[in-house]
């Protein structure tokens, strides 16, 4: 879901959003959902259409519930308009701000979505899979 520019200051404040679509679109910025698994190495997944999206606030937790179709195979058949609904809590820990830079520079990336006032920066060595070392920028929730 794309949040805009000085939209929410929050995280928690997406309660009460609601996002639906008809078709699938493979257009990032517009509402889509893919579900996928792995499998013998490879990814698959099924595309979300006529599907429904909402954020709730039970008891001081975030929830989300998604309601959906989409087509999928079972033993080699394929299934199509498979009915599909989540009701799930959101657990919220991180915001990965990318390669390491200042803190300040991570803030002033973050501010404008989310007020980093909620956020302590802290800085994790990930190591790739040529084995060499590089450092990310992250922000925890407080």
């Amino acid at each position: 879901m794309k949040i805009n520019k000085y939209e929410i200051k929050n995280w928690q404040d997406i309660a009460g959003r609601v996002i639906e679509w008809e078709k699938y679109s493979k257009n990032i910025w517009k509402p889509h959902l893919k579900l996928v698994n792995c499998y013998k190495n490879t990814f698959r997944g099924n595309f979300m259409y006529n599907t429904r999206i909402e954020f709730k606030n039970i008891d001081n937790k975030i929830f989300v519930k998604i309601n959906g179709l989409c087509d999928s195979k079972f033993n080699g058949k394929d299934i199509k308009t498979l009915t599909l609904e989540i009701e799930t809590e959101v657990v919220f820990e991180w915001i990965n701000v990318g390669p390491h830079e200042s803190e300040e520079a991570a803030r002033n990336r973050l501010n404008p979505y989310l007020d980093s006032k909620y956020y302590e920066y802290r800085i994790s060595e990930l190591e790739l899979s040529d084995k060499s070392k590089t450092k990310m920028g992250l922000f925890d929730l407080k």
